[in-house]
């Protein structure tokens, strides 16, 4: 009798709306009884499950050090213990192909501390705390799982530019004709189809159309002899966790299907790519979040510890661009948020604003006082530039701002010709070059001293022009006396 196999691709991630590092307290709560994170490695236990793990629910647990709730160690125990294969997904589950098709040529990969992978000996973060890596170790490497029907072609290139060598495709985003491969090539990566149907009859927990798929594919040699469905990402009810996993058993019941685990072969036949690009919205409002990512990185520049103010800012921009929000009708707002808050790390060092300055005499030093907000020490060129002609300025200061203070730096300023007011543009730039914060503006009223110059010239002239009398009235009287 024909017999078939049956595969499932879950992801344990929490919900959309969690931070780009996780607290302790949302650890414990995640893998307490009757958490998500407990509910998700409950429908992989004993089942025919890959895992996709969610890498900052690990590092989130390392930065814990020593200080790990019970229920994080047994969660950690029970993930280490299953035979199931695992990979890491992108951090916060990210969506890959969206970052793509808004122009990123690497995938956001945030720079946390250093954690040893395997050993679970203490590391340390940048402030010194003890880390201890979870002993959790993915069995499959380098895969990418794009969220289904999302991906275009050009989207590999970036792919494989980030280190990714396999994926899991829904079928919806290749084309392969009449077949209905469960491997495949695509564009040279080594693929996983996720049969889409069978993934929305697993969805709606509909056992009888699941079934039918799989006694289909069980007679038709394209499929390789059965089907992968993936768990939606995109749903976080506990209810329906328990609802797909009842599902799977019921489909395992029956005598003709079996469990298997992907495999990722470059033997398998090759299918092109079907482009199914993601929205003009989501994708511009991506870019935007990738595009103050990198603004942030380049402003760290201003601090001897780039990462402790760009690493923040990375994992949380990777939290809202989770594949759990996509059907999330509060995404637009999660994305304004985060523009605001790294809008406030960007302005955390600035010119404090100033009033009118008056300058008299022909060179002065403009003082301007530059604040830092960080929590770190902060070190800014600080120049300037006249929007006319009465003021030149001569030269630029660099200077060091303590955390949470204000330090003023001198502007050497040469005063020209006439009297009157000048505007002072003030720019802060990082020692690398990166313009930081918003340039800001000095009024200046120039008194040159030109009247006291002049006074000392006409004066001048007044003495030679006396000088120049008697010397003609002693000629004279010389002349005089001589005939």
């Amino acid at each position: 009798a024909p017999s078939a196999f049956l595969g499932a691709v879950v992801a344990l991630t929490p919900a959309p709306d969690s931070p780009g590092i996780l607290s302790r307290s949302e650890l414990e709560l995640l893998t307490g009884p009757s958490g998500l994170l407990t509910r998700q490695l409950g429908l992989a236990a004993g089942r025919p499950v890959t895992i996709g793990i969610d890498p900052r629910v690990l590092d989130s647990i390392s930065l814990l050090g020593s200080d790990r709730p019970e229920s994080i160690t047994r969660w950690l125990s029970e993930l280490s213990a299953l035979p199931n294969p695992t990979f890491l997904l992108a951090y916060a589950d990210a969506d890959i192909a969206a970052q793509a098709q808004a122009g990123a040529s690497q995938l956001l990969a945030p720079v946390l501390p250093e954690i040893p992978a395997t050993t679970g000996e203490p590391s340390a973060t940048p402030g010194g705390e003890p880390v201890v890596a979870p002993q959790v170790v993915p069995t499959l490497n380098n895969v990418g799982w794009p969220a289904a029907s999302t991906v275009v072609e050009g989207d590999l290139e970036v792919f494989a530019q980030s280190g990714l060598a396999n994926l899991i495709l829904s079928s919806q985003n290749i084309s392969a004709g009449d077949q209905r491969p469960s491997r495949a090539m695509v564009s040279g990566f080594p693929s996983v189809i996720t049969n889409s149907a069978l993934s929305e009859a697993l969805e709606d927990g509909n056992t009888g159309i699941s079934a039918a798929l799989l006694a289909a594919a069980a007679l038709d040699p394209s499929t390789s002899g059965g089907l992968f469905a993936d768990v939606s990402r995109e749903t976080f009810s506990i209810t329906k966790l328990s609802a797909r996993g009842q599902t799977l058993d019921a489909l395992l019941a029956l005598s003709w299907v079996s469990g298997t685990a992907p495999v990722f072969s470059a033997d398998a036949s090759a299918v092109a790519v079907v482009n199914t690009p993601e929205s003009d919205g989501r994708v511009a409002a991506v870019k935007s979040l990738l595009e103050r990512v990198s603004a942030v990185e380049g402003f760290s520049s201003v601090v001897d510890q780039p990462e402790l103010i760009s690493g923040p800012v990375q994992t949380d921009t990777a939290a809202v661009l989770s594949v759990g929000w996509r059907s999330d009708s509060s995404w637009n707002a999660a994305v304004s948020a985060q523009m605001k808050k790294s809008f406030a790390v960007l302005n955390s060092v600035g010119v404090v604003t100033s009033s009118t300055v008056n300058m008299v005499g022909g060179q002065v030093n403009i003082p301007v006082s530059v604040r830092n907000d960080l929590d770190q020490p902060a070190t800014v060129v600080v120049s300037a530039s006249a929007n006319n002609a009465r003021l030149l300025v001569t030269g630029s200061e660099t200077i060091t701002i303590q955390p949470g203070a204000q330090t003023t730096a001198q502007i050497p300023v040469q005063a020209q010709v006439s009297n009157g007011s000048s505007l002072l543009t003030i720019t802060l730039s990082s020692p690398t070059g990166v313009v930081v914060g918003s340039p800001a503006s000095i009024s200046v009223n120039v008194r040159a001293d030109w009247e006291s110059w002049g006074l000392l010239g006409l004066g001048i002239v007044f003495a030679g022009l006396l000088v120049a009398g008697v010397v003609r009235t002693v000629r004279r009287k010389a002349s005089v006396n001589a005939e």
